[in-house]
This record gives C-alpha cells, structure tokens and sequence, in this order.
C-alpha cells in the first residue's frame, strides 16, 4: 500500500476509536534500534507502551533532516495472550519543518512483520512556505496483521528528507502507532469419522417358478369307418341266350 504525493495536514489535536478490543497484559519485551537518526542508545530513542493499544517513540536530536536525510528503523518485540494478534491501524508524528516555497520536505512511515512481504507504505509531503510545529496522522486503510501462527517481530521506520535550500529541515521529534487487536482463528476440530455403513442384506433369491402343466395329449381321432361294399348288380337273365350265362343258370 502506497499512498505517495499526500499533503500535509497540520492538527493540533486528533481524536481516534478503534473498534478492536485490546490484549490484557500486553507490553514491550525487547526492542533494537539504530540509523542515522537514531542509535541503539537509550538518549536517542525512547520506547513506551502506555497502554495496550498504543506504541511511542520519543527521539533525540538526530532525528533532523538538514538539505538531506536521516532515517530511524526499530524492531519491536511485545509480549501478549498467544490467543490474540495485532496490527498498526494508524501512525502518528509529531515534528517541526522549515520549507521555504522552493523547498520541498517529507516523511515516510513504513511498518511490517518480520518475514512477512504485506507492509504499510505512506508519503506525507510539505511543499510551499512553512516554518512551525507539525502533527500528521496517517490512517491505514487495509491494517496489516501479525502472524497468529508465530512470534514475528515488529519493524516499523520513519524517513525524514528534504531537498532544495541548505535553509529547509524536518525534524521528527516523536511517532506513535494504533494497535488494534483481534482473536486467532481457534482450529476447527477434526470431523468424527463417519461411522461405516452397514452392509446392505443379500436380497433374498426369488423362488423358483413352478414348471407349467404339460399339456394334456389331444385324442386321437377316431378312424372312419370303411365303407360297406356296393352290392354287386345282379345279371340281367333275362335276355335270350342268358341261359347260356353261367350266373344265369
């Protein structure tokens, strides 16, 4: 996220709510620092954590840009419930500029978690005539989160540069971030295997159809019955020489 080419706005007082509720217990177990606007001694950064939801830096006077740059890099360690994470929801800096209307003057605000590519990455710029205190408040629109699986320390760094006249300087006299808190993802519990089923009865075998009934002979037909013979004609005796016929004798 980079949210370069912002105007500065200078506040005298900000108001903040944050949503998220905080770790009870939470605080600082170690922390290093170090850059050319800062060393890893105690007169050059001073570490707090008033309450749960805020971290703030005060620094010493290393902390001034002169036509150049100074930079100051902290990893942060904090203890908490191992149950809750946290983010950065907001970066707060308080400082003063010289700008003349040639000159040119910015912060940047990046943060992170150690071995995690996600950060926060803001430009707040001064351009035009200035000579004052300043406070800028730079609000995080995706809050990155540390890792609920690991302890990941946090790296946060404030880059103060100007360019133009030898006359214009930044100085960035104290920052602070938001945190905001949430819950872990408890892990789901394992599904209960799922009992097997039972194995489905053989269905029982279908009875055997009963054979059909052979069917009854059909009866023979009765044969004919032969016809009687035709009487054989009796011979006409009558004529005159039947005599000589031996039926007719």
């Amino acid at each position: 996220m980079n949210r370069k080419g912002m105007k500065a706005v200078i506040m005298t007082a900000v108001v903040m709510t944050l949503s998220a509720a905080p770790a009870a217990g939470a605080g600082i177990s170690s922390f290093e620092s170090g850059g050319s606007g800062c060393s890893n001694a105690d007169a050059d950064v001073n570490l707090t954590m008033p309450d749960d939801n805020t971290l703030k830096v005060v620094l010493g006077d290393k902390m001034k840009a002169v036509s150049g740059r100074r930079f100051c890099q902290l990893t942060i360690n904090l203890d908490h419930n191992p149950g809750r994470t946290f983010g950065v929801a907001s970066t707060e800096i308080k400082g003063r500029a010289t700008v003349k209307s040639d000159d040119e003057a910015s912060i940047r605000t990046l943060a992170y978690f150690q071995g995690s590519s996600d950060q926060t990455d803001s430009v707040t710029t001064f351009t035009g005539r200035m000579k004052g205190n300043f406070t800028t408040v730079i609000e995080e629109d995706d809050i990155i989160w540390a890792d609920c699986d690991s302890d990941r320390a946090l790296n946060v760094k404030v880059d103060a540069n100007t360019l133009g006249t030898d006359d214009a300087s930044i100085t960035v006299r104290r920052f602070s971030y938001q945190l905001v808190w949430k819950d872990c993802a408890q892990p789901e519990p394992e599904p209960e295997p799922e009992p097997e089923p039972e194995p489905e009865p053989e269905p029982e075998p279908e009875p055997e159809p009963e054979p059909e009934p052979e069917p009854e002979p059909e009866p023979e037909p009765e044969p004919e019955p032969e016809p009687e013979p035709e009487p054989e004609p009796e011979p006409d005796c009558s004529g005159f020489l039947s005599w000589l016929r031996s039926e007719c004798r």
